[in-house]
């Protein structure tokens, strides 16, 4: 009876695995980050709640994720977040794509930072839809220029464009949409970013209000450290060695920061044994 259970256990796992291929649609396509979704991803990774998954479009205009308000999260499909990306993104015929499982980049094509002006530096502002778990992000362009007091702002709310300033005198900035909302508040210098704040929208909501730093990556760079390339730029070599649990060098990782490497071993026809076999060969 034991033997029975164990084989039955032996196939389900197995079917769990071929499961994994589609668990989600990654793009492959080579992709330039808009500033705009330059910002969204930065805010996505250091959000205080844990991230999920992040959806971009195929022009990298355009982008849907994620959260989870603990550490335990399972992974989804990303069909949501998808459909909502793509509910902008048709109106300049682009499908969406999963860019990023948690902080892990899986887009499986070169990616590359938009050319921008050295001035122009990503903005967010959050939390201005209290149903919206972690908040509602927008993000556009600040024109940051030494001896110039003022900053200049720039974004998309709901269909409108949206300008403002910020003002380095006296710490304060504001942003006024036709149409829509306005948002206004106060900010001071940050060593994490270049400028954080909060200030309220015109419904006296909440909202958070950060400068982001440019990316230490080169603008017209792609991605090349280890740690942000995608596994199908990566030798077979360093995807087996980050497949494998920590606890069991013999298996795959159930680790859903480890899922990208799993699924691109086993789109190169790996198993955990050929794997295993290749790291003693090549070590």
């Amino acid at each position: 009876m034991k033997t029975r259970l164990l084989s039955i256990l032996g196939i389900l796992l197995l079917g769990l695995s071929g499961c994994n291929s589609t668990l989600y649609d990654v793009g492959s396509t080579p992709l330039t980050l808009s500033p705009i979704v330059a910002a969204g991803f930065e805010k996505y990774k250091n959000s205080p709640n844990s991230p999920v998954i992040f959806v971009i479009d195929t022009q990298g205009r355009t982008f849907s994720s994620s959260y989870c308000p603990h550490s335990r999260c399972v992974v989804n499909h990303g069909f949501s977040q998808i459909q909502s990306c793509e509910s902008r993104a048709i109106k300049w015929g682009a499908k969406c794509k999963v860019f990023a499982v948690q902080d892990q980049i899986v887009w499986k094509g070169p990616i590359f930072y938009p050319s921008s002006n050295e001035n122009e530096f990503p903005f967010t502002i959050t939390g201005a839809n209290p149903k919206s778990r972690g908040g509602l992000i927008f993000s556009g362009i600040a024109d940051v220029r030494s001896g110039n007091p003022f900053i200049y702002l720039q974004m998309r709310y709901g269909g409108s464009q949206c300008d403002g300033k910020a003002d380095k005198r006296d710490k304060t900035w504001r942003v006024a949409c036709r149409y829509a909302e306005s948002f206004m508040g106060t900010f001071i210098e940050s060593s994490k970013n270049l400028f954080e704040g909060i200030g309220k929208n015109s419904k006296g909501i909440t909202v958070d209000f950060t400068i982001y730093r440019k990316p230490e990556i080169p603008t017209g760079a792609t991605f090349t450290t280890q740690s942000n390339l995608a596994p199908a730029a990566m030798s077979v070599l360093e995807v087996c060695k980050l497949s494998f649990d920590d606890k069991n060098a013999d298996k795959w990782s159930i680790n859903p920061g480890k899922l990208p490497f799993v699924l691109e071993a086993q789109r190169r026809g790996f198993t955990p044994e050929k794997c295993r076999e290749h790291i003693e060969k090549n070590v």
